[in-house]
């Protein structure tokens, strides 16, 4: 779907979403006998704003956000050993242009889109304490800085209760390199 569809006033568009995530883990060790469960949760926004320049069948959306996530996990413990994870959090800026083309007049819709983004990011800390028999091992990671961010996709939508969409996506970086890809399927009763 478009990014321009929510919160949009003409060709200017200004979108806010909040995010909540519990997260289920299990740690399994067979040849040490762990059977292990454990959760956490994100919390998170982000805030996007932009320009939908063009027509109805090509269009250019010029675009900037600032995103920001939290994840709390408990402590794993495997006696006699622990892995006491910190609180990781995230803020990102980006900056970038995606370019699309609408096909289709009647009830079924087909959006095809391409997006180049510039990402910044300006806090990112994680880590774990690695903690047995009296000693620690801690393990943190290093911030990502810049980076770039490809992503392509597919959006049909098919009268007013059926709609879906396939995207693939990729990040690169000095020490950095990501790619990944998500479908969904959206029908309204």
């Amino acid at each position: 779907m478009p990014a321009s569809t929510p919160g949009s006033s003409g060709s200017a568009f200004v979108n806010l979403i909040g995010r909540y995530e519990h997260l289920w883990a299990r740690a399994v060790l067979p040849g040490a006998g762990v059977r292990q469960r454990f959760d956490g949760h994100t919390l998170g926004g982000k805030a996007e704003a932009g320009l939908r320049l063009g027509g109805e069948r090509f269009y250019a959306e010029p675009s900037v956000s600032v995103d920001y996530a939290r994840t709390s996990l408990d402590t794993l413990d495997l006696a006699p050993t622990t892995i006491d994870f910190d609180r990781a959090e995230g803020l990102r800026g980006s900056a970038g242009l995606r370019l699309g083309s609408v096909m289709g007049t009647g009830p079924t819709r087909t959006t095809v889109y391409l997006s180049g983004q510039a990402v910044r990011e300006f806090e990112g800390r994680a880590g774990f304490d690695f903690v047995n028999n009296g000693q620690t091992i801690g393990v943190r990671n290093e911030r990502l800085g810049t980076f770039a961010r490809a992503v392509a996709g597919v959006n049909v939508v098919s009268g007013e209760r059926v709609s879906g969409f396939i995207e693939v996506n990729g990040d690169w970086g000095d020490r950095y390199r990501s790619g990944g890809g998500r479908a969904g399927l959206n029908v309204r009763f």
